[in-house]
């Protein structure tokens, strides 16, 4: 019983792993490729974040995967100011990331590791 509820309490950790959002997404098209996208990222964690990892699928309407990149930001890692700080809790982060994805309409983001300032 009480390897059950541990092995429980560890499931739910995992389950609310969760500390970053995906608040919106926004595709840019131009001539039948996909040519970049928007991402909006809220940190929901009480710490302070200053790196994320994602993949990012690119999809058609039909949902057929066009092409899958693995993606990242960083801190101080950005031309312009407002994507270069850090995040603090409950704020978003907006990235602009360009791609070049044949017949792609929609990208789906998955988040596959986020680094907390020390």
């Amino acid at each position: 019983m009480r390897h059950l509820l541990s092995i429980l309490v560890f499931l739910f950790t995992l389950t609310s792993f969760s500390q970053v959002k995906v608040v919106k997404i926004s595709t840019q098209r131009s001539f039948g490729r996909a040519i970049g996208y928007h991402l909006t990222l809220k940190n929901t964690s009480n710490k302070v974040i200053d790196a994320v990892e994602w993949t990012a699928t690119f999809v058609n309407k039909f949902g057929d995967v066009k092409d899958s990149k693995n993606e990242s930001w960083s801190s101080g890692n950005s031309i312009t100011i407002d994507t270069s700080k850090e995040v603090k809790p409950n704020e978003d982060l907006q990235v602009t990331k360009t791609c070049l994805v044949k017949d792609a309409t929609d990208v789906n983001i998955k988040i596959i590791r986020i680094h907390y300032k020390k």
